[in-house]
């Protein structure tokens, strides 16, 4: 399931629900957070995914794979919500390297 971002950076392109850890909140409890935030739906977290970073950036990211028995809404951050075919995935429109990153490793798990 990919949404398309509604602001910058990534403007209009697709990524996974995510975001910032608040100070106080651990990365799971951020993770629940972000997806009711960008889909507005509650989630059961599986596996890790994995952790990526890069030397040129301060921001590391998580991953979890997750599941939902609800409907995603389209929000103020997420003009769009989709369930994609992994042979269907817009790869040239992901908004990050690392949601290309993460959703192969997550496909080749």
């Amino acid at each position: 399931m990919l949404l398309r971002r509604a602001f910058d950076p990534g403007k209009d392109l697709w990524t996974f629900p995510g975001g910032f850890v608040d100070l106080g909140e651990t990365v799971q409890e951020a993770a629940h957070r972000e997806t009711r935030e960008e889909i507005d739906v509650a989630i059961e977290l599986g596996p890790l995914v994995g952790v990526y970073s890069r030397p040129d950036s301060h921001i590391v990211l998580i991953v979890y794979a997750a599941r939902t028995t609800q409907e995603p809404r389209t929000t103020e951050e997420a003009t769009e919500v989709r369930t994609f075919d992994p042979k269907q995935l817009p790869w040239e429109e992901l908004a990050f390297w690392s949601t290309r990153d993460a959703l192969e490793d997550f496909l080749n798990g």
